[in-house]
């Protein structure tokens, strides 16, 4: 929810003092930021975006860090788009250029771009999901699906904390 209060100095107790710091990691908003994490990543993080974007331990350096810039506006979806195909072109006419007439396949440095492409449409395409069936949040997309869903009063408290204790 939003908060309607200001924090007070005196709430900084409450949070461990390993987080009270700044992070050195830390993404800082502003347009200038968002577009050098972007060129960033089309000169060299999106290299391997296929390869890397589902783990945990890669997809810091391999992907494209954009979300919060696009969420925040601080830089536009139409711009990463058309920056993509660009360099796209660009890596295509150099790829012509270097083996003639014999392109090289699965040119790694364009698929991952073809996935982030597609990654790119695929946020639009449930962002404007979630705005015209809000529902979606607490009801399930296939109602076949709906028992699924926790019931009241079958939680079982036994059965998390051996899960949480690996039993």
């Amino acid at each position: 929810g939003k908060c309607n209060t200001p924090m007070n100095p005196t709430d900084l107790c409450e949070i461990p003092i390993e987080h009270r710091g700044d992070r050195i990691e830390r993404q800082y908003g502003g347009e200038t930021k968002a577009l050098e994490t972007f060129n960033s990543f089309l000169s060299h993080r999106g290299a391997n975006y296929s390869y890397g974007i589902s783990s945990p331990n890669t997809s810091w350096t391999t992907g494209s860090r954009l979300s919060p810039y696009l969420t925040w506006g601080n830089i536009s979806l139409r711009y990463v788009i058309v920056a993509t195909r660009e360099k796209q072109e660009e890596l295509r006419a150099a790829q012509k250029k270097k083996s003639g007439s014999n392109p090289v396949k699965n040119n790694p440095w364009l698929r991952s771009l073809a996935s982030f492409q597609s990654r790119m449409h695929w946020r639009s395409h449930f962002i404007q999901k979630l705005e015209t069936q809000p529902s979606l949040e607490c009801q399930d997309q296939c109602l076949a699906f709906s028992n699924l869903r926790r019931q009241p009063g079958d939680f079982n408290q036994q059965y998390y904390d051996a899960w949480c204790e690996g039993r």
